[in-house]
């Protein structure tokens, strides 16, 4: 994966965003339709609850969800959509990157 922009998941605006922050990056299909999100908290699989740093979270009524580890927010564009929130440029990071093992430890997400 390579530099993106994507939205972020903002939950009813209870998380701000900050350039320089670090994201989950889970990737969203719908009929066929993808799209990447930048999020505070791991994707979770949906039977087990097991945070997932990187691979399949599930499916709900024909919705799938891919966790594809973490990133850094390199830019956040404010966006005119109404209701959709932000949108930032996002880098991805290694999964052997120290803030990501940190953080994967804090949360308990196995990498």
């Amino acid at each position: 994966m390579k530099t993106q922009w994507m939205d972020l998941e903002t939950y009813y605006g209870q998380h701000e965003y900050n350039e320089g922050d670090l994201v989950f990056i889970i990737e969203v299909t719908e009929r066929g339709n993808s799209t990447f999100v930048g999020q505070a908290d791991p994707g979770h699989k949906n039977m087990s609850g097991e945070p997932v740093l990187d691979g399949w979270l599930g499916s709900t009524n024909n919705v799938n969800k891919t966790a594809y580890g973490m990133g850094e927010i390199l830019h956040i564009s404010t966006n005119c959509r109404l209701y959709l929130g932000d949108r930032a440029q996002v880098r991805p990071l290694a999964d052997t990157d120290q803030r990501v093992i940190d953080i994967c430890k804090k949360r308990g997400v196995t990498i």
